[in-house]
């Protein structure tokens, strides 16, 4: 005879061990069903790259030498010369005198 907590019981171990299977299925992580896992985003990544041999190149990009770019910057950096700065005004100061 079966008793109404036996029914019960039964019905919670079945429903545990459905859930159990549930999560031992893995056909997600296998590579014969869809490939290597991080596939995608060394493919992404891939694409972002224009010249990989780029870092093979002896001639490097033009542009300032290191003095020349250092000067920019404190300039940069110092804003507007003192020199240049005249009477608040809309007109010139030589149109103003």
């Amino acid at each position: 005879m079966t008793t109404r907590f036996d029914k019960a019981g039964t019905t919670v171990v079945l429903a545990l061990a459905a859930m159990l299977a549930g999560c031992a299925h893995d056909s997600f992580r296998t590579e014969r069903d869809n490939g290597p896992a991080g596939a995608a985003v060394r493919s992404t990544l891939a694409a972002q790259v224009i010249n990989p041999a780029a870092g093979l190149n002896p001639n490097p990009a033009a542009g300032l030498d290191g003095n020349s770019a250092r000067g920019a910057i404190q300039r940069y950096e110092q804003g507007p010369a003192a020199a240049s700065a005249g009477p608040a005004g809309l007109m010139p100061s030589a149109l103003t005198k």
